[in-house]
C-alpha cells in the first residue's frame, strides 16, 4: 500500500468516526428526538383544550371528556439505530382519538362514518350523565323506546326516554312533546364525526423549529 493511499484510508476511517457519532443511536439525536416530540405533545394538548367545539350538548371550548383523549397524548423514540430515528407522538390507547382527527366522511372527514356492528342502531348518549354507560345496564322497563312518527314498527332509529324522568316533567303538563331533559340516549344507523385535528396543526406550527433544531446536529 502506498503512503498516500494509508494517508487516504487514515483519512476515510477518520470521517467515518466522525459521522459515527451523530447517527440515530447517537446521545445527541436521541436528546434531539426527545425535544421535539415533548415540544410537539405539548402543543396538541394545547389544541385539544383550546378547539372550539360544536355538539349536541353546546358550545364549549376543550375537545375532551374527563381527560381522556387529553392524557393519552404522549411521545416515545421507537427506534434508533445506524440507519433510521424513528419518533412517535399522538394518542396512546385511546381508540376515537384517530378519529377526532380525521373525522368522518359524511361529516366531511376522511375516515368511515361509524356504523354499528352487531347492534341493529348505534347508542349515542343524549346527555353528559349517560356518557360511558350502555343503555342495556340499566333494569328493563327504566327506558322507554319512541320512534319517530311514520316510521315503521321495527326501524331501530329513534330515541330512548327515561321514564321517570319523562313522568316527572310532564307529571302537570298537557304534550306530547318529549322534553330534552328526559332524552337518554339517540338510536341512529350511523354516526358522522366532523375533523378536529388538534395533531397536525401541532407539527404544522413547529416545523420550522424542529428543522432548525435537527440542524444543530
Amino acid at each position: 500500500m502506498s503512503k498516500n493511499s494509508s494517508i487516504f484510508k487514515g483519512l476515510v476511517e477518520d470521517i467515518a468516526k466522525e459521522v459515527r457519532k451523530y447517527l440515530p443511536k447517537s446521545k445527541q439525536m436521541a436528546a434531539a428526538l426527545t425535544e421535539i416530540g415533548n415540544e410537539i405533545s405539548t402543543e396538541a394538548k394545547l389544541n385539544i383544550r383550546n378547539m372550539p367545539v360544536k355538539s349536541k350538548f353546546g358550545e364549549h371550548t376543550g375537545l375532551f371528556w374527563r381527560g381522556g383523549l387529553l392524557n393519552s397524548i404522549n411521545y416515545r423514540v421507537v427506534s434508533t439505530d445506524k440507519k433510521t430515528a424513528v419518533l412517535e407522538v399522538g394518542s396512546f390507547g385511546v381508540i376515537y382519538a384517530r378519529i377526532h382527527e380525521l373525522g368522518t366522511v359524511g361529516a366531511g372527514g376522511a375516515l368511515p362514518d361509524i356504523v354499528p356492528k352487531r347492534a341493529k342502531a348505534l347508542t349515542i348518549p343524549a346527555q353528559r350523565k349517560y356518557r360511558g354507560k350502555f343503555a342495556r345496564d340499566f333494569p328493563r322497563g327504566t327506558l322507554i323506546k319512541i320512534s319517530k312518527a311514520g316510521k315503521r314498527k321495527n326501524d331501530p332509529t329513534g330515541i330512548l326516554v327515561d321514564r321517570m324522568r319523562l313522568e316527572k316533567l310532564t307529571m302537570h303538563k298537557e304534550t306530547s312533546r318529549i322534553p330534552k331533559e328526559a332524552i337518554a340516549y339517540y338510536l341512529r344507523k350511523r354516526s358522522r364525526i366532523p375533523p378536529r385535528p388538534y395533531l397536525y396543526p401541532a407539527f404544522m406550527a413547529k416545523e420550522k423549529w424542529m428543522l432548525e433544531r435537527l440542524k444543530w446536529l
